[in-house]
């Protein structure tokens, strides 16, 4: 425990510690995408996109699931930093009662429209679209306790729970649908993995539930609620509604190779995630210490640790396309060779709009604006053109595009970025010299 919060305290080090985030969230990420790659050749194409659409939905569901994540884990710094550990436990008890009541209020509600309109809407039944949902209460308490332990910079069990639930809802999808479940064998490994996670998560947390309870403040905290959620909820809508809308207006095979393009494209938009759990609650402590030049320092290296993951998954795709279709989804995907580098780049973009997005919310500037005009932008777009999926596909790229020129612009101040790259590289020459003269002085002794 106290390893971690050493790595905590050493703000300055965001690299390092996404590395090793990266490093512990491997095996998960390899479990993700082998679950729906798995998926992809288990269900077939039509059950696929079928498949690959009722999960965009859950996408969807986790806009408060992020939202509630980041709120937490802001004011979960805040408390950190004062060792106000009794405000942690009260926000984390009082967070669980309200949120698990309206899960549950939010559960019966979809479950009542599903027969009028959502199962018309993607041609599909209503079991199925149940069993999906029976994810959202889970998913909609989970992120209380990842958010504590994401502001108190306990990013080691964090790695290591992510991890676990992937891996669990891998080999739970891979029996069920082996046994011959199909399609609701993997719906239903969703919501079970997410319930195992959520209580192994508990344990990483039982010094906080220990300790007296203090009562906090809420108003302010609903009132952050407001704000995180919309800017999520627009920026989740970007990176799954192409499947949605492409599941309604394409044939069952068209949106079938389209669900496995976004499920290659979609990985590049989730490498933000793991840079803004370490980037959030440092620009957080950064913020509310008034340390300006230190949570702009933070962001310029955020963007840095998405731009070159994301330039060499997208080189990989220019360059190898028929090779990576071929491993991951089979020969009868290869129609898809062509389009996935449009995809990538889409996403790519989205994932710095990300990144550029939650370093706002943790200044506390509201930017809400902007993902709302480019989301309903991106819906008019694909709604309006949608004859080809190269058409598609330039449509989803334009919006995403867009949005992150506007963010970067209204976000970085460019006279203090490339006035610190000036003092980045001077500081690094003076090391150098510091260097040669040195070895020189040893050579001379010698």
């Amino acid at each position: 425990m106290q390893k971690e919060k050493d790595v905590g305290k050493k703000t300055h080090g965001i690299g390092k510690i996404v590395i090793m985030l990266w490093s512990l969230s491997i095996f998960g990420a390899i479990a993700s995408y082998l679950f729906f790659f798995v998926m992809a050749r288990m269900l077939g194409q039509e059950n696929y996109g079928l498949f690959y659409s009722l999960i965009a939905i859950l996408y969807i569901f986790s806009v408060p699931v992020e939202t509630i994540r980041f709120v937490i884990s802001k004011y979960t710094a805040i408390y950190y930093i004062k060792k106000q550990y009794g405000k942690i436990k009260n926000l984390i008890i009082r967070s669980f009662k309200r949120i698990f009541f309206y899960s549950m209020i939010l559960f019966a509600v979809f479950v009542l429209i599903t027969p009028i309109w959502l199962s018309n809407f993607l041609h599909t039944g209503n079991l199925q679209i149940i069993i999906t949902l029976l994810a959202v209460p889970f998913m909609l308490v989970a992120p209380i306790f990842q958010g504590a332990l994401q502001g108190m910079k306990r990013f080691l069990i964090l790695g290591v729970n992510g991890s676990l639930e992937y891996i669990i809802k891998l080999i739970l999808a891979v029996s069920l649908v082996a046994l011959g479940l199909g399609i609701y064998g993997a719906l239903i490994s969703i919501p079970i993995a997410t319930m195992i996670a959520m209580g192994l998560i508990l344990i990483s947390l039982s010094d906080i539930l220990k300790k007296r309870e203090e009562r906090v403040d809420s108003s302010s905290i609903y009132n952050q609620f407001i704000s995180f959620f919309f800017v999520i909820l627009f920026l989740t809508v970007m990176s799954s509604i192409d499947v949605i809308i492409a599941k309604h207006f394409f044939s069952a095979s068209y949106a079938g190779f389209y669900a496995a393009i976004s499920t290659l494209g979609t990985s590049l938009f989730f490498l933000s995630v793991s840079v803004t759990k370490v980037m959030f609650p440092l620009v957080t402590e950064h913020n509310h210490k008034g340390e300006e030049n230190k949570h702009l320092d933070v962001l310029y290296k955020s963007l840095f640790l998405v731009v070159i993951p994301s330039s060499v998954l997208i080189l990989a795709f220019i360059i190898f396309p028929k090779f990576i279709v071929m491993v991951f989804f089979g020969s009868k995907y290869l129609a898809i060779s062509d389009f996935i580098k449009y995809e990538a780049i889409a996403m790519s973009f989205l994932a710095l709009s990300n990144v550029l997005a939650l370093y706002n919310l943790a200044i506390n500037r509201k930017i809400v604006y902007l993902p709302a005009i480019f989301c309903a932008l991106e819906i008019v777009l694909l709604t309006l053109f949608h004859e080809s999926l190269m058409t598609y596909l330039r449509m989803l790229m334009l919006a995403n595009i867009l949005l992150f020129i506007f963010l970067l612009v209204s976000t970085v101040d460019f006279k203090h970025f490339f006035g610190r790259t000036k003092e980045i590289i001077k500081i690094k020459q003076i090391k150098k010299d510091s260097k040669d003269i040195k070895t020189k002085k040893i050579k001379r002794i010698e």
